[in-house]
């Protein structure tokens, strides 16, 4: 089990490590991977590795142009480099809204 107030846990294989009271957990998504994570750190945030986020990004694109390679390829280029790139400004906040919780 892990401590509840941070600092050094002691997973059920017997490592031992440190991690923040509070933190994040990078991951590609796979369900094994957030299922432990939540057993072991039940307050960490879940975070998907940019790669994947862009994965994710464009397949949705696909969906949301229904297939068109000359909507959803831009449209998910341009939101996979401003995911990539940062929200510079707050007009780029307001179109990536549909990604963020």
């Amino acid at each position: 089990t892990t401590s509840s107030a941070g600092g050094m846990g002691k997973p059920p294989w017997g490592k031992t490590f440190a991690f923040p009271p509070k933190g994040g957990l990078l991951s590609d998504g796979a369900a094994w991977i957030a299922n432990m994570a939540e057993e072991l750190f039940p307050d960490a945030r879940h975070i998907l590795d940019l790669y994947h986020l862009k994965e994710n990004v464009h397949a949705f694109s696909k969906i949301k142009f229904g297939m068109k390679e000359d909507k959803y390829i831009p449209w998910a280029e341009e939101m996979s480099d401003l995911l990539e790139n940062g929200l510079t400004c707050g007009g780029n906040r307001e179109r990536l809204s549909i990604f963020l919780l």
